[in-house]
């Protein structure tokens, strides 16, 4: 993945999404809150990534 590119970032979270959804509903145990952060943590993460 090069650095700044969101389609890959894009497609790195679709391959990984059932695997963060199981952590957070793990974490969480409420499957309404587990649909929530996954997506809500692939929203920052980008801005994230460009501050380091």
């Amino acid at each position: 993945m090069r650095a700044g590119d969101p389609d890959a970032f894009g497609q790195l979270f679709d391959e990984r999404a059932s695997v963060v959804y199981r952590h957070a509903i793990r974490l969480t145990g409420d499957g309404g809150m587990a649909d929530d952060l996954p997506r809500h943590e692939h929203e920052r993460a980008p801005g994230r990534r460009r501050r380091r």
